[in-house]
């Protein structure tokens, strides 16, 4: 039998769509503090927001995000 998992990130995608529908997002600015890598940041400018600024002090994430940045043309 096989058995299909959802990933975590999934799960997480999926609980913020339901609090934060696209609509929502739609040509808005999103503050992403405490960002880690930046997931919630990247989601809301792949859901149409006009502008996220992810907010974050660990310097391994920010090398993370930097690098997700360049790579997705963000």
């Amino acid at each position: 039998m096989c058995v299909f998992q959802r990933s975590p990130i999934t799960k997480e995608a999926r609980v913020i769509e339901i609090i934060l529908p696209t609509r929502y997002l739609a040509e808005r600015r999103v503050l992403d503090i405490g960002a880690n890598a930046g997931f919630f940041s990247y989601w809301a400018l792949q859901k149409r927001a006009d502008k996220a600024t992810a907010i974050d002090i660990d310097a391994d994430y920010l090398r993370a995000m930097d690098q997700v940045k360049a790579r997705l043309g963000f």
